[in-house]
């Protein structure tokens, strides 16, 4: 039993009008016995999912390749058998994803289908570990999953164009290209501004939208400089940075802004010192001159039982299968590091501390859900101020608001940096 060639179909093709795996299966001197009394009650304890009413090997193997690709989330709708004159010869036809997974599954189902016709043993869990590995270094993110699960209910072609994130939306002259949530018509202009904290400030400001007073510092003794100047408490966090990697927030002492000049200094060279607004994390998106979705970001956090430490507390959350150490899943695990043990000696804990029943002990303050965060969607609770605000802050960004019809219209003068304070 083994295969002669495996096809992966990423278009319309003579099976269907989906992406499909083509693999040519040849079952050898097995096509020729019929099934052996164990081998169906033997795989069933592998993959439950598979039937006890099948006869012919080739239709079992198939029902273990959809098994496994179930057992990551990968969706199989299509799937069949198709039987060719050659005795012994099956083309197995199904529904994919990603080729890596599809591969991964059909080398798993192989296995364990050997492995109970001979009654030989399997290290299973090692073998469903194998497929979840692959698929979680393989798939899209959670933001590009979404986009291109909406192409697919409206019915738009989708192509993934690289091991990466960037995926073709459509065909000929009406293709559009993503790349995580950026798409084509994202300028390197736009894109380069955002990734200066510093510079999308001014720009906000100039705006007249509302921003926390703070500057650019240079060293440990410079961030407590400005610490005193702006007013603890305070924020320290990279000038150019994502995913709340080295932001620490809250900093009331110079002792703590010492302590997170260090560990910001670990993920960049230029680091700012900000005014710390207190209040609920929002992350809003705006498309052209709408709110399209708003967000309230959570911090990570624990709720106390009364019984188990923080670091017990935070071990059951991260065995949620929504949560890994990547991208590939909604949330990410949530990691007792740095920041997180001085986040804890804030509230007079440690991770072997135990919190009372319901008592909350905050892991992170910033709520980034790559730190461990969580987000839950508020889109009709937003203020129109808001909304005119967050429209602004986006054109901030774009050519257009430079234009007569964009002038901003929200006026709020904040001082954002030393020289605006007289």
């Amino acid at each position: 039993m083994k295969f002669r060639r495996i096809w992966f179909l990423r278009g319309p093709n003579y099976w269907a009008r989906i992406p499909v795996v083509e693999a040519e299966l040849e079952l050898g001197a097995r096509e020729r016995k019929p099934l052996p009394g164990h081998f169906l009650p033997q795989l069933r304890i592998w993959l439950p999912e598979i039937s006890a009413k099948e006869t012919h090997l080739a239709d079992v193997f198939l029902q273990a390749v959809a098994a496994l690709q179930q057992s990551v989330g990968d969706s199989n709708d299509f799937g069949l058998v198709h039987h060719t004159r050659e005795p012994g010869f099956y083309r197995i036809v199904f529904a994919f994803t990603e080729s890596a997974i599809a591969q991964a599954c059909l080398d798993g189902a192989l296995q364990l289908c050997l492995a109970a016709w001979d009654g030989l043993s399997v290290d299973v869990a090692a073998l469903f570990q194998r497929v979840r590995t692959t698929a979680h270094d393989n798939r899209l993110g959670p933001s590009t999953a979404a986009i291109v699960n909406a192409a697919i209910k409206r019915g738009i072609p989708t192509r993934r164009l690289n091991a990466g994130s960037l995926v073709q939306l459509g065909w000929g002259t009406r293709q559009h290209r993503i790349w995580t949530a950026e798409t084509d018509r994202t300028t390197a202009l736009g894109e380069t501004i955002a990734q200066d904290k510093e510079l999308t400030r001014n720009l906000l400001y100039g705006l007249g939208v509302p921003v926390p007073w703070g500057w650019p510092i240079s060293s440990a003794e410079d961030a407590v400089a400005a610490a005193e100047e702006i007013g603890y408490p305070v924020v320290v966090k990279p000038q150019y940075g994502n995913q709340g990697r080295g932001v620490a927030t809250n900093l009331c002492t110079p002792e703590q802004v010492k302590q997170a000049y260090a560990v910001s200094r670990q993920e960049s060279s230029y680091l700012m010192a900000e005014k710390y607004v207190p209040g609920d994390d929002h992350r809003l998106l705006v498309v052209g001159d709408r709110l399209a979705a708003a967000a309230l970001r959570e911090p990570a956090h624990v709720v106390g039982d009364g019984v188990s430490t923080i670091q017990q507390l935070v071990d059951v959350i991260n065995k949620d299968p929504r949560r890994s150490d990547g991208h590939a899943t909604v949330l990410s695990f949530i990691k007792i590091d740095a920041v997180a043990l001085g986040v804890l000696e804030e509230q007079g804990v440690t991770p072997h501390s135990i919190p009372t029943r319901g008592q909350k002990v905050l892991i992170r303050r910033n709520a980034n859900l790559s730190t461990g965060g969580t987000a839950t969607d508020v889109t009709d609770l937003v203020h129109p101020d808001v909304v005119a605000q967050a429209v602004d802050a986006a054109r901030a960004q774009r050519q257009d608001h430079y234009d007569s019809a964009a002038k901003p219209r929200v006026q709020n003068r904040w001082p954002f940096c030393r020289h605006d304070v007289h």
